[in-house]
């Protein structure tokens, strides 16, 4: 398995993506719904990522 390492450009990105992934998800599934816990969660760990990184 080949390990990139993210820059903090590459993780804010990622960030944005996840937001906006999380944001479609809601607003077609509503709040209680298995894609929109997945998106919060991986949101989650980037941004947990992020301030552990930085």
């Amino acid at each position: 398995m080949k390990t990139e390492t993210m820059t903090r450009e590459n993780l804010l990105e990622n960030i944005e993506v996840a937001r906006q992934e999380l944001i479609e998800a809601v607003n077609e599934f509503g709040m209680n719904h298995g894609k929109v816990l997945i998106s919060s969660e991986k949101l989650d760990r980037l941004i947990s990522l992020f301030q552990r990184s930085y």
